[in-house]
């Protein structure tokens, strides 16, 4: 049987990576969880149509906690202690901790010495005892390593960010009039600022007082921070500080004795195989012999009885030098390899430790001693790497950039929607937060909205993080996901193209990695009239201008009006500018793009203007002289005389040096009938530095009538918020009666600051038909929850219109940093008219839904599934006018709390 001593701790042997914890980290606070439910449905004609709920948000509170390992058994003195070393007297020995931020919040934690005076014999107080910051994490004192308490008063280390490990040492000095068989048991605790309830304390180790051989045995590895596919060098160093010669120990395997200093080698987590050596191993003294343990080997008992092999091979588990005999006192000894990390290992932290294994001189205590090495850190590099390009080909485009794909449709209409399906891949080493973005290099022209939607095309891509970016969730490396770019080309669309949304995928772990594919449009049928910035040439130039200017001044756009249509027709000019500037149009008569003396005369139409013809016109801005720094959208427009729903604008800006900014969102789809009412839920956020009141307005695209409200229904017209803060408003659209069915209405929802000028702009898609469905979302507990909370969402839908709907589907997705409980998802009460409800599930964003939830799913705790992505509930029979239901579906999740 093996009875050898194992000092410093036989934990510390194994050799462990710890991979990136994005699946396992409990959910950092402040992060914002949101959800937002979507359906599709049909009238009774067949015609298909979307809508979406509201958004609501949940806050996750701090938590706070931590832990320092090793631990002790807990008794007095313990069984087994953290860890152990032997000792001479007058030595200073060094005992290395992990400490880790196990809240979900960055953290302060105060430490200070822990002594057992009852149990410990030598001469020792909590005043010799040190606490030092291991700032490399080698479990080694270091020069230039602070101090953390001395004197056994408290100090404190941080802060510490969640789920981060740092190295701490406790060190003292053996008095040098110790005998032998003293003991001391001391340790330290942790106190967390956060939460002072949190406290870790047992973590007494012994040291012993022995008039023997003492060895030392240190580990270091460089570089500390390694990409992957290089090389780690370990070394194992150390030197006999006791009183008598350290003896061998018998290899059997290969026949020789002495001291064995030995490594077993770390592991790649993704495949389970250990770390290859490159080159072959170094020791010291001279005349000893390195050895292998191959492949397979067993390792139990003893490791001078493993078996040691003096030829390395494919898969070695384990790496050692035997020195030739005896170490002497004083005698040194060194063991040098280097480690090849794989090219496609993970990020993480890869923690090795070693140990030396000798005989002493003491015939009464068990042998061999093996003295363990403190634990190294190595940190595997995050290497961000990410593709995206049309549905199921990331990777499609030219190497190495693979920026040049494109995806086309030949031919698209005026005040219709085009839908491109893209696929983003993480080819990173750890698991990434991919956003979305559009590129500057788009040439979508102004007035178009591209919209980004998940798989099942009906639920917006919402911002996982806190970056106020859309994306598409965390991915693991090697993990895709399909997300659809939807453009919305309004009815006012001029002919050309190609227009191209060149959609970007942006790594979270580093914004500098990047890939683009382009969605493409490559032609647009034209529209009535097109207006646009006048360029010296034919045609307009629908390209937004941009001017600079400072308060109180006038600033002149040059634009061409063209009569796109078939007939003569006149044009009313209109505008939409910031509060207290005003725009008047005037007749560029000559034409070459600059007001003179004689065209000083204001104009509010022009016409009548023969088909194809083109005129051109100069819109004075007057900046109001309170005008503040910021980016102003001007809006100019020509509207058809002959009919009022054709119209054509350009949206140009006037800019003074931006200070504040404002967003509002979400996007919102939905439908209504005619001569009825449709409210679509916005939340504005004051992201800029300063406070502000944020004036609403809406631009529709057929002159309907915009209302706003709070949420206690009251009529507003403005919110002010202070830096940080948000309002939720709601905005009511009155459908004028005799609407044909299956218009289209685009709603441009804008909060503008008041003070500051600052913008933002959210789209109401709304089509008319005979029935209209309203998705109402709620969140139960509501506000700011803990890790662990389990959130209720439900959604309530009903037909606040006159005609039956039908092939009603409700689609939910499983919010990013939640787990859906299982059994959870429920029908609610259905409303009048809708029988049977069928509830289904998907684990790959709603590509397919054949997934069958089960407990512990994805890694999550019993009773939830990780795996879920998303749920739909498809309601059989018709949804009719009026009806609805306040027990709509339902289901719940977990905020991940490990």
């Amino acid at each position: 049987m093996f009875s050898a001593r194992t000092l410093l701790g036989v934990a510390l042997l194994a050799a462990v990576l710890c991979v990136s914890a994005a699946a396992a980290a409990q959910t950092p606070a402040g992060t914002t969880i949101r959800n937002q439910a979507s359906a599709r449905f049909q009238d009774l004609s067949g015609n298909a149509y979307t809508a979406t709920s509201n958004e609501v948000t949940t806050i996750v509170l701090p938590v706070y906690g931590l832990s320092i390992l090793p631990d002790d058994s807990g008794e007095n003195p313990p069984a087994a202690p953290a860890m152990a070393q032997n000792a001479i007297p007058g030595q200073t020995i060094y005992y290395s901790y992990n400490l880790t931020n196990t809240g979900n919040d960055a953290d302060v934690f105060a430490l200070v010495p822990l002594l057992d005076a009852v149990n410990t014999t030598m001469t020792l107080g909590l005043g010799d005892i040190r606490i030092y910051h291991d700032v490399n994490g080698n479990g080694v004192l270091d020069g230039g390593e602070p101090t953390i308490s001395a004197g056994g008063a408290p100090g404190n280390i941080g802060p510490i960010a969640a789920g981060t490990t740092v190295g701490i040492i406790v060190s003292y000095q053996v008095p040098p009039g110790a005998a032998a068989g003293e003991v001391a048991y001391a340790g330290v605790e942790g106190v967390s600022a956060g939460d002072p309830t949190r406290i870790d304390t047992r973590n007494y180790h012994l040291t012993s007082v022995v008039s023997d051989a003492v060895l030392t045995a240190m580990m270091s590895g460089l570089p500390a921070n390694v990409d992957p596919g290089n090389v780690v060098t370990y070394a194992i160093t150390g030197a006999n500080v006791g009183t008598q010669a350290a003896n061998g120990v018998a290899v059997a395997s290969v026949g020789l004795t002495g001291v064995l200093v030995y490594d077993v080698l770390p592991t790649d987590p993704t495949t389970g195989l250990p770390l290859a050596l490159a080159g072959a191993p170094a020791g010291a003294p001279a005349g000893g012999s390195v050895l292998y343990l191959p492949a397979g080997s067993p390792m139990v008992g003893s490791p001078e009885t493993w078996a040691w092999s003096a030829v390395a091979g494919a898969g070695d588990i384990a790496v050692a030098y035997l020195t030739s005999g005896v170490l002497p006192v004083g005698q040194n000894y060194s063991f040098s390899y280097d480690l090849v990390v794989p090219s496609t290992m993970r990020a993480g932290i890869i923690n090795n430790s070693g140990a030396a294994v000798f005989t002493d001189n003491n015939p009464g205590s068990p042998d061999p001693t093996v003295v363990a090495t403190n634990n190294t850190q190595i940190n595997v590099n995050v290497l961000a790497d990410v593709l995206v390009g049309p549905a199921g080909q990331p990777a499609a485009g030219t190497p190495p950039a693979y920026d040049d794909d494109v995806q086309s449709v030949p031919l698209a209409y005026a005040n219709t929607t085009v839908s491109f399906t893209n696929t983003v891949r993480n080819d990173g080493n750890a698991a990434d937060e991919i956003n979305v973005v559009l590129d500057g290099s788009s040439t979508i022209p102004a007035g178009w909205s591209v919209l980004f939607y998940r798989s099942d095309g009906v639920t917006p891509l919402g911002d996982t993080g806190t970056d106020g970016i859309p994306d598409v969730g965390m991915l693991n490396p090697g993990q895709t996901r399909d997300f659809i770019v939807r453009i919305i080309i309004p009815g006012t669309a001029g002919s050309g193209g190609p227009y191209d949304a060149v959609v970007g995928a942006v790594s979270r772990n580093n914004p500098a990695e990047s890939n683009l594919t382009t969605d493409r449009i490559a032609l647009v049928s034209p529209a009535a009239v097109d207006i646009g910035n006048y360029d010296g040439l034919a045609g307009t130039n629908n390209a937004p201008v941009n001017q600079n200017a400072n308060p109180g001044v006038n600033v002149d756009f040059a634009l061409d009006l063209i009569n796109t249509g078939g007939s003569s027709d006149n044009y009313n000019l209109s505008s939409v500018a910031p509060a207290g500037w005003i725009v008047t149009y005037y007749r560029d008569a000559n034409g070459n793009g600059v007001l003179d003396l004689p065209e000083l005369t204001p104009i509010s139409g022009v016409g009548p203007v023969a088909a194809g013809a083109e005129v051109n016109l100069i819109a004075r801005v007057a900046v109001a002289a309170t005008a503040v720094p910021g980016v102003n959208p001007v809006t100019f427009r020509a509207t058809s005389a002959n009919n009022g729903a054709i119209f054509d604008e350009i949206v140009d800006t006037v800019t003074i040096l931006q200070a504040a900014s404002v967003t509002i969102d979400p996007d919102r789809t939905g439908t209504g009938t005619p001569g009825g009412t449709v409210r679509y839920q916005h939340t504005v956020t004051n992201t800029g530095n300063v406070g502000d009141t944020f004036l609403l307005a809406a631009l529709s695209s057929s002159g309907w009538s915009y209302a706003f409200f709070d949420l206690a229904n009251n009529p507003v017209a403005a919110v002010t918020l202070d830096p940080g803060q948000f309002a939720d408003v709601v905005v009511q659209i009155s459908i004028p009666a005799g609407v044909p069915l299956g218009t289209v209405e685009t709603g441009t929802i804008s909060a503008t600051g008041q003070a500051t000028g600052a913008t933002d702009t959210a789209t109401d898609v709304t089509t008319i038909v005979a029935g209209s469905l309203v998705l109402v979302k709620s969140v139960n507990p509501a506000g700011a929850q803990l890790p662990g909370t389990e959130l209720t969402y439900r959604t309530d839908y009903s037909n606040v219109g006159t005609a039956d709907l039908t092939a009603l589907v409700i689609y939910d997705a499983i919010p990013a940093w939640t787990q859906y409980r299982v059994g959870s998802a429920v029908a609610g009460t259905p409303a009048p008219g809708i029988g049977a409800v069928t509830i289904e599930f998907s684990a790959d964003g709603g590509a397919t839904w054949a997934y069958v939830p089960a407990s512990g799913g994805g890694g999550a705790p019993a009773d939830f599934d990780a795996n879920v992505t998303n749920v739909r509930w498809t309601l059989a029979g018709n949804l009719a006018g009026g009806a609805g239901t306040v027990d709509g579906v339902a289901f719940v999740v977990r905020i991940v709390a490990e």
